[in-house]
């Protein structure tokens, strides 16, 4: 059971990176043309079969309650968003959206509320990696050698590459969320094969570099620079790591800004026009135009996927707000969108608790999952890519991961100081039966690491007398 468990976990990780399905009709658009969803996706198989076989354990840890409310606010906040139903303007577009965010949600649920045996942590990192590996290949070909085609899976053409999510912000915005991962993995864990590893960081970071996604690049380099300190301020990175690290990102920059440097001057040209300009289409005119139809539509929104109905009909191109704050609360209106941003800020502010764990893979996993969601959520300030199906699916394992990695962090120490507390306790019935005097000193000394462990959990050290 345990071998099946793992594979389950490795297809999920995998099958995250697989966004098209089989689609089934959802109803009629309001121009007669027939809308259909992606019902089936493969990732679907592993998500039932994992809450059929596995339990949830978050209750055996100190944070259940934490755990139990996020889920709960998600789960309202999905609730709420039922209602577009009755009020959308298309309702096709509505059950579009709505097909993924169920399935968004359902990701979410069964990360958190069934990764909590680290022994399965591993499995779950493979799969992730290798749907990391698989889509920045198909990004990295486009780059150097041009258009590819592949069965099933639909790609695009063009000088910015797009993976399979055929939009090419939406491909920066997911290779973001999983980037930081990679490099961690293949950096500062012995989990094997590294040279993998290495090697699809480098396929990664070349197609993040080809979206030409100002707001990923941004997003991410801020994201990487601020846990990179932290790990540098830290001693749970060997000091060989932090040097090999450094060199590797000082040479890829230089690298880079030989090679490439014209092309990024090039496209970050512009952006404060694109940024704070008169026109209709910057994201300040965009973003005004979201707060009236905030205002307009205050309790559930417009529905979802029915934001553009609503736009000013002179917004060049999609009419849409470039802001996914503002699009969840023009969309679900503000109670949604309080229920949404209340759920982020906990989950941000208790995940740094991962930068704590004693753990080296749950504590890599964990600063690895902590960028790549930081990462999204400034990206999500400035694109309206959060409801694209690829990036969908990626934000809602981020906050899950996180839910389910405080909880396994505080089981895995549990565990840890019952294994100690017992070594100890056979050690003392030990010294008593031979007839050796038991004091503090030798307690102290007989397991060193007993006390670091009670002393993380705030638990005082037992004292036995003779």
């Amino acid at each position: 059971m345990v071998l099946l468990i793992k594979i389950l976990y490795l297809s999920f990780g995998f099958f995250l990176s697989i966004n098209q399905g089989i689609s089934i009709i959802v109803g009629n658009l309001r121009n007669g043309q027939i809308l259909g969803s992606d019902i089936f996706m493969p990732v679907d198989i592993p998500i039932y079969l994992l809450l059929f076989l596995t339990v949830d354990k978050s209750k055996q840890s100190r944070y259940w309650f934490f755990a139990f409310f996020v889920k709960l606010l998600m789960i309202v906040f999905y609730l709420l968003s039922i209602t577009g139903e009755f009020i959308s303007y298309d309702y096709a577009e509505f059950r579009f959206q709505f097909v993924h965010l169920s399935r968004a949600i359902l990701i979410f649920y069964t990360i958190a509320s069934r990764l909590q045996d680290k022994k399965f942590l591993k499995s779950f990192v493979y799969g992730l990696l290798l749907g990391l590996g698989f889509q920045s290949f198909i990004g990295f070909w486009q780059w150097q050698i041009g258009d590819i085609s592949l069965p099933y899976l639909k790609t695009s053409s063009g000088y910015r590459v797009t993976g399979t999510m055929g939009v090419p912000n939406a491909f920066g915005a997911y290779l973001i969320t999983l980037i930081p991962l990679a490099i961690r993995i293949a950096f500062f864990t012995n989990v094997k094969p590294k040279i993998l590893w290495v090697i699809i960081s480098i396929w990664a970071l070349g197609s993040l570099y080809a979206t030409y996604t100002r707001g990923a690049w941004l997003a991410f380099i801020g994201a990487m620079l601020l846990f990179t300190l932290n790990d540098f301020n830290t001693k749970k990175i060997k000091r060989h790591q932090k040097v090999i690290f450094a060199v590797v990102g000082v040479v890829f920059i230089v690298f880079m800004g030989f090679k490439y440097g014209n092309n990024i001057i090039v496209r970050m040209r512009g952006s404060t026009e694109a940024i704070s300009g008169n026109v209709k289409h910057s994201r300040m005119s965009l973003a005004r135009d979201a707060m009236r139809i905030i205002d307009e539509n205050k309790t559930f929104g417009v529905g979802l996927n029915n934001y553009r109905h609503f736009a000013d009909q002179q917004t060049l191109g999609l009419r849409m707000v470039h802001n996914a704050y503002l699009l969840i609360g023009a969309e679900q209106g503000l109670v949604a969108f309080s229920i949404f941003v209340i759920a982020h800020i906990l989950l941000l502010v208790y995940g740094l608790k991962l930068l704590k764990s004693k753990d080296k893979l749950i504590y890599n996993v964990g600063t690895a999952t902590m960028t790549g969601y930081l990462a999204l959520l400034v990206y999500h300030m400035v694109a309206p890519d959060y409801r694209m199906v690829g990036v969908l699916m990626q934000h809602y394992r981020l906050i899950g991961t996180i839910l389910a990695l405080i909880i396994m962090d505080d089981l895995v120490a549990k565990t840890q100081l019952i294994f100690f507390r017992k070594k100890r306790s056979e050690k003392i019935k030990h010294m008593q039966k031979n007839g050796h005097t038991h004091d503090r000193k030798s307690e102290n000394n007989s397991v060193p690491e007993n006390a670091g462990q009670e002393k993380f959990l705030n638990i005082p050290n037992i004292r036995t007398s003779h």
